[in-house]
């Protein structure tokens, strides 16, 4: 339960002595606030913090070698993409969009930021239940991105801007290889750093262009492909499809019968063109199923992250 909360700061949890269940093990445990990749990751080898989360994928050898804490690497039910705002040119574009997904170097992304622990990603959706492997993501192809862009109102290029954490090591590291690489098509990325809050706000009042988040920081507390389906392609009356405003009627009609059936045979099929059908028309530009990761000094035990982020203390012990 609730012991002490200083805003922005620190949460202090203690055992509810009125629980039903078993007690924990541990006496206490408090949640820093540490916004600083670096200053995270130095706290725990250290011995300041026992665990760390969000730890940068560059950072994960020079822990492990140490000896003092361990990077344990989870799965997630996120989408690690370049999020766009469908209603502001050119993003209304298709085209642009499937410009963008070409021009995307993912291989390199993956091999700079994520050293390749992260799947590169066939969908607009997290990795979940009906992901089908026959979906074949975007390929690196400037020529491809050209000649299609050339079909667009913007033929010569556009400037896109593109708010990320800017206190977040991966999102930092994908947004100049990014603008690196969308140059060659005439693209001009203005990488406009915000905090995590900010980042949100701005998105839920479709006050923005372009948007990376923490790499696994876009999941669901109830990580089941219906919810996705209906919140990113169904949902347009209710929150613009996540935000995206995102306009496929195609994709809503897949989504509305894909989640109204019990027939898992016609489940399987209809989630697997979905899945097609809303990467030939992105709403997004996917990058990498990217995984959770988290330091852990050696003498924590019991630790575990949820599929959605979520992760208990009850049984987690020191010694």
């Amino acid at each position: 339960m609730l012991k002490e909360w200083k805003i922005g700061q620190e949460i202090v949890l203690v055992p509810n002595p009125h629980y039903w269940g078993n007690k924990p093990y541990l006496e206490q445990v408090t949640f820093q606030y540490v916004p600083d990749d670096t200053t995270r990751t130095l706290d725990v080898q250290s011995g300041q913090a026992d665990i760390a989360d969000e730890i940068p994928y560059s950072q994960i050898d020079p822990v492990n070698s140490q000896g003092q804490a361990e990077v344990r690497v989870f799965p997630s039910s996120s989408l690690d993409a370049v999020y766009m705002n469908n209603a502001v040119k050119p993003l209304d574009e298709e085209k642009v969009r499937i410009a963008l997904a070409y021009a995307t170097p993912v291989a390199a992304i993956r091999k700079a930021v994520f050293l390749d622990l992260a799947p590169t990603a066939n969908s607009s959706a997290p990795k979940l239940k009906y992901w089908s492997s026959a979906v074949k993501p975007y390929p690196y192809d400037l020529e491809k991105a050209k000649e299609i862009l050339a079909e667009t109102s913007v033929p010569s290029g556009f400037t896109l801007q593109l708010s990320i954490v800017g206190t977040d090591t991966p999102s930092l590291q994908t947004a100049q290889i990014l603008q690196q690489a969308y140059a060659e098509i005439g693209v001009t990325v203005k990488v406009q750093q915000l905090d995590f809050g900010t980042l949100q706000t701005r998105r839920v009042a479709g006050q923005y262009m372009a948007e990376l988040y923490l790499p696994d920081a876009n999941t669901s507390d109830i990580p089941v492909p219906d919810e996705f389906a209906y919140f990113l392609y169904a949902s347009q009356a209710a929150d613009q499809n996540l935000y995206s405003n995102y306009v496929n009627p195609e994709a809503k009609r897949l989504t509305e019968e894909a989640t109204s059936t019990f027939d898992e045979a016609k489940r399987t099929k209809l989630f697997a063109e979905l899945q097609q059908n809303t990467l030939s028309n992105p709403p997004s530009v996917p990058i990498v199923f990217a995984p959770f990761r988290t330091a852990i000094r050696t003498d924590i035990h019991g630790f575990n992250y949820l599929l959605t982020g979520f992760f208990y203390f009850n049984e987690v012990w020191k010694g």
